[in-house]
C-alpha cells in the first residue's frame, strides 16, 4: 500500500496551487513557451477542482440523501462557484492536461486533485452502491461540506491570480486575444467560493475524510507499523465484505475474534501491563482493557465449538498470522514501553478497528446460524438449550452433530456484541512504568469460559 490518504493529495494539492500563485506575482514568465504552459497549467487545475467538487456531491446523491440544494446550503454554494468551469476549460475526457506531467507547480497540483477524486471514487461503485466500509465518511454530509469548503479555498486562491497571470502572459508577448480566450475573467465563480469559505468560519481540514484511504493495495511491508497498518486495513475490508459475501466459515470469523484478542491485549501491554507475569501486572486505567480482552478470550473459545461447511479465508488466516509476530514486536506482552511511538497511536485505531470487525462478525454469523449453516456437537449443548426437542435428544445421544439451535447461537450472538461494546473505551496516554499490580488472571493463557454448557 502507499499509505497515501485523503488529506496528503488535497493539502499536497494546496501547496502546490499556493507556490505557482506565488510565482506568477513574483516572477516574469521567460518566454512565450513557458506563458502558455502557465495557461494550460492554470487550466488543468480548475478542471480537477470542478471534477473534485462533483465527486464529492455525487455519491451522496446517489445514496438517496436530501438532493434539494436549499437544505444544503455547502452543496449549493460549491455548485455555484464552478458552475460553466467545464465550458471555459473543455469538456473532453480524459482532459488533454492529464497527459502532462510536469514538475511545475499547477500541473502537479491539478494531479494531486485528480487523485483525491479518484481516492474518493473508489469508495463506491457506478451506482453509487459502497465499496467499502469507508464509502459512509465519503456520504455523510458533514464531512462533505468539510471537503468541498477547502476546495472552495483552492479555488479562490488559484482564481485570485487571473489578473496576474493574462498579464504576465501578454508581458511574455502572447497575443491579448488569445489571453481573453484562456482567462475569460472567472469573477463569477469565484464569488461564491469566497462566500462558502466565510460562511464556514476558520474550518480548514477535510474532518473525518482526511483519513480515508485507497482500498485493494498491497500492505507495505518494509516499515513494522505500517505493515500491521496496512493489515489491519485489510481486515477491516475483508470483514466489511464478509455479510454481502460470506464464506460459510467459523474459522474467519474465530479468525476476528483473535485480532480483537490481540489487539486489546497489546493495547493493555503498551499501557504498562505484563500479561506474562503471574499474576498479571497492570498498568494504570487497563482494568476495562483487561475486561475487554476477557469478552474476546471467551468469544474466540465459544467459536471453536462450532463448525460450518467453509473453509477458512486464506488472506484473512495469512494476514492474522503476520500481525501477531508484528504486535509482538511492538507491543511485547510483557509490558516494556514501545520503542517506536507511532505503536501506540496504531493500537489506538486498531481499538475502533475491532470494534467494527466485531459488528461485521456478530452479522454474518447471525446470518449463517438463521439459515442453518452453523453447527455443533450435540453433546456440547446445554439441557436448557435443548429442552423437550426430540431431534437435538436424539442427536446428543448418538453423539452427531445439529444445526445450532436459536437458544445457543443467540448466546453466541450476546458475546459478540459485548465484545464490540467493550472496544468502544476512549484511552489516555500509554504509560511508561506499570503502577500497581492486580490478580488477574492471564488473558491469553487461562482456560475459556464455557458459559454453563454441558460436555
Amino acid at each position: 500500500m502507499t499509505g497515501i490518504r485523503y488529506a496528503d493529495l488535497v493539502d499536497g494539492a494546496s501547496i502546490r496551487i499556493a507556490a505557482g500563485a506565488r510565482a506568477v506575482r513574483l516572477r516574469p514568465f521567460d518566454d512565450r513557451d513557458e506563458a502558455r504552459a502557465a495557461l494550460r497549467d492554470f487550466h488543468a487545475v480548475l478542471d480537477a477542482l470542478e471534477t473534485h467538487t462533483w465527486t464529492l456531491i455525487t455519491p451522496s446523491r446517489l445514496a438517496g440523501l436530501p438532493a434539494t440544494t436549499r437544505i444544503e446550503p455547502v452543496v449549493a454554494g460549491a455548485i455555484a462557484m464552478v458552475d460553466g468551469i467545464r465550458d471555459v476549460v473543455g469538456a473532453e475526457r480524459p482532459h488533454p492536461s492529464m497527459l502532462d506531467l510536469a514538475d511545475r507547480d499547477w500541473a502537479q497540483a491539478a494531479l494531486r486533485v485528480r487523485g483525491a477524486s479518484d481516492l474518493v471514487g473508489v469508495h463506491h461503485d457506478q451506482w453509487g452502491e459502497p465499496r467499502s466500509p469507508d464509502a459512509t465518511i465519503v456520504t455523510d454530509p458533514s464531512a462533505r461540506d468539510s471537503a468541498l469548503v477547502r476546495v472552495a479555498r483552492q479555488l479562490d486562491t488559484i482564481l485570485a491570480t487571473e489578473s496576474s497571470l493574462g498579464l504576465r502572459c501578454i508581458q511574455a508577448g502572447v497575443h491579448r486575444a488569445e489571453v481573453s480566450r484562456w482567462l475569460p475573467d472567472l469573477a463569477a465563480n469565484r464569488a461564491p467560493a469566497q462566500h462558502l469559505i466565510q460562511s464556514s468560519g476558520e474550518q480548514l481540514d477535510g474532518g473525518r475524510l482526511d483519513a480515508v484511504r485507497l482500498i485493494g493495495e498491497p500492505p507495505r511491508t518494509a516499515d513494522p507499523v505500517e505493515h500491521a497498518e496496512d493489515l489491519l486495513l485489510r481486515i477491516r475490508q475483508r470483514a466489511w465484505e464478509l455479510p454481502g459475501d460470506p464464506d460459510y466459515s467459523v474459522a474467519t470469523l474465530r479468525d476476528l475474534a483473535t485480532v480483537g484478542l490481540m489487539v486489546t491485549a497489546h493495547t493493555a501491554a503498551a499501557h504498562g501491563s505484563n500479561l506474562t507475569a503471574n499474576p498479571p501486572t497492570l498498568g494504570e486505567d487497563c482494568e476495562h482493557l483487561m475486561r475487554a480482552a476477557a469478552h474476546w478470550r471467551d468469544l474466540r473459545a465459544d467459536l471453536g465449538v462450532y463448525r460450518a461447511p467453509g473453509p477458512a479465508d486464506p488472506t484473512i488466516r495469512a494476514d492474522v498470522l503476520s500481525l501477531r509476530g508484528l504486535l509482538e514486536r511492538l507491543a511485547p506482552l510483557e509490558g516494556r514501553t514501545p520503542t517506536d511511538p507511532r505503536a501506540a497511536v496504531l493500537l489506538r485505531s486498531a481499538r475502533a478497528t475491532v470494534g467494527e470487525l466485531a459488528a461485521a462478525g456478530s452479522q454474518v454469523f447471525t446470518q449463517l446460524a438463521d439459515h442453518g449453516h452453523i453447527h455443533i456437537h450435540a453433546r456440547d449443548l446445554a439441557p436448557e438449550q435443548i429442552g423437550e426437542d426430540a431431534d437435538l435428544l436424539s442427536a446428543r445421544i448418538a453423539g452427531t452433530r445439529v444445526s445450532a439451535p436459536p437458544a445457543r447461537w443467540r448466546a453466541t450472538v450476546e458475546r459478540w456484541d459485548r465484545a464490540a461494546g467493550s472496544s468502544n473505551s476512549e484511552l489516555g496516554a500509554p504509560v511508561t512504568v506499570p503502577s500497581r499490580d492486580q490478580a488477574f488472571v492471564p488473558v491469553l493463557t487461562r482456560v475459556p469460559y464455557t458459559g454453563g454448557l454441558q460436555r
